[in-house]
């Protein structure tokens, strides 16, 4: 169980009294400590399903959305709420018919019908949460997890009538007397090995409506395969602008509308990291640029050598970084957020690199995975050298002049100006913006 901040407490219990007033509602399971407590989604029963007012609820309360799914009878949404000093979020997920394949395996009147007050929210009835729980777990996971093993004997020892009344027209009075019969039992591992004759039964009682919700999630699952569901988002910028801080919390942030998250930090680490000894970038490190402090000063000439040696190192993390993009696109695939810290355009602004590969950038940017999202923080070099004084003031203008101009070119950018903000200020800006892009690209 999630313990939810004063924000997201405040969130539930308003927005469930707006609920009401428009359909009536249950809450499936995990309603003991609300609003304080739920799991990491809230599981919703509606009697009608309206997107619009659903959307202007959350809306009127100040949150912005993000629609994870849409489908026959289920809506899921992730919501987020900005405030003075932290961001909170919330996943509600809605259901008019509960389905497996296109297959109704409860009887949504009876479980609203069955609908009980606790505290100030309406639960479903004791017999239909045991049911409802039980087949979730055995359709989601294929058993029941053991922590629901006592809640479930509990609520079917005062409700066994209303526990067959769910199942008994859809599976008829054997099988949901053997599920309960087990749960009075305590034998919850019958029960999960009865799983396939349960999905059977269902398959039996409208095989048609299972060979088009099986062609339908195979369409899906090829759609997702040519076009991904999962998100890169890479943030550039120079040492000290904040790309790592504002990771953490923008994958902090994000939980609930992925199915994970991963960060890089400068490279994949496929190939062996290259140890050059010549001080030349081998983006696992440090750059020490040469001291620019005057503009008088004239250019360091480079030798021919020292050129090719970059070039060298450029081209090799060139080919790491597109073995990476088969990486990234199975990542993608299976629904995850990538954040990557200094990715391959950190080559275009670094000193040993900046003048040789600058002009070629519009070439070596087609070789590798374009993000989805190119976030730019974008701070004054006099406040990034306040924060890590690695580079001069001089160098760090030069790599922001060089950020700058890859940004401007980009279709996919998002600037955030750092400078003079305190970090949660930051943090917002950048996770609402990342919101108002992502929510486009759904």
């Amino acid at each position: 169980m999630i313990e939810r901040t004063i924000y997201e407490s405040q969130f539930i219990k308003l927005f469930f009294e707006k609920l009401d007033l428009q359909t009536d509602y249950c809450i499936l399971r995990g309603y003991e400590k609300l609003p304080q407590t739920t799991g990491n989604d809230i599981d919703i029963m509606i009697s009608r399903c309206n997107p619009d007012e659903i959307e202007k609820i959350i809306e009127e309360l100040g949150w912005i959305w993000i629609k994870k799914h849409d489908e026959d009878g289920f809506l899921s949404y992730v919501c987020w709420g900005m405030y003075d000093n932290t961001i909170a979020h919330i996943q509600l997920d809605f259901w008019t018919e509960l389905r497996w394949r296109g297959l109704r395996w409860a009887n949504s009147d009876l479980i609203m019908n069955s609908r009980r007050k606790y505290n100030d929210f309406w639960i479903a009835g004791e017999g239909s949460e045991a049911y409802i729980t039980c087949l979730k777990e055995l359709f989601g996971r294929g058993c029941i997890k053991k922590k629901y093993y006592n809640h479930i004997q509990r609520l079917v020892n005062d409700k066994q009538e209303e526990f067959i009344e769910n199942g008994i027209e859809i599976l008829g009075e054997k099988l949901v007397l053997q599920i309960l019969e087990n749960i009075l039992k305590n034998n919850f591992i019958n029960i999960d090995k009865l799983a396939g004759k349960i999905k059977r039964k269902l398959m039996k009682s409208n095989y048609p409506v299972y060979v088009k919700e099986s062609l339908r999630r195979c369409k899906k699952y090829c759609t997702k395969c040519l076009r991904p569901r999962g998100k890169l988002l890479a943030f550039v910028g120079p040492d000290g602008s904040g790309k790592t801080t504002i990771i953490n919390a923008v994958q902090q942030s994000m939980e609930g509308l992925f199915s994970d998250s991963k960060v890089f930090h400068m490279r994949y680490n496929i190939l062996p990291e290259l140890k050059t000894g010549m001080g030349i970038s081998s983006m696992n490190g440090k750059i020490t640029a040469a001291d620019e402090e005057s503009d008088h000063k004239e250019e360091t000439k480079r030798s021919f050598l020292s050129k090719f040696a970059s070039w060298v190192i450029v081209i090799y993390y060139t080919v790491e970084f597109v073995i990476g993009n088969i990486w990234i696109y199975k990542l993608k695939k299976d629904d995850t957020l990538i954040l990557y810290d200094r990715y391959y355009y950190d080559y275009f602004w670094q000193p040993t690199t900046r003048d040789l590969i600058f002009p070629c950038r519009h070439f070596l940017i087609k070789l590798v995975s374009k993000p989805d999202l190119l976030i730019h923080l974008n701070a004054k070099a006099e406040d990034v050298y306040l924060r890590k004084k690695e580079l001069k003031i001089a160098e760090i203008k030069k790599q922001n002049e060089y950020i700058e101009r890859l940004a401007s070119e980009m279709d996919n950018t998002i600037t955030i100006n750092t400078s003079g903000k305190e970090l949660i200020q930051v943090e917002k800006e950048t996770i609402e913006m990342c919101i108002e892009r992502i929510k486009i690209l759904f």
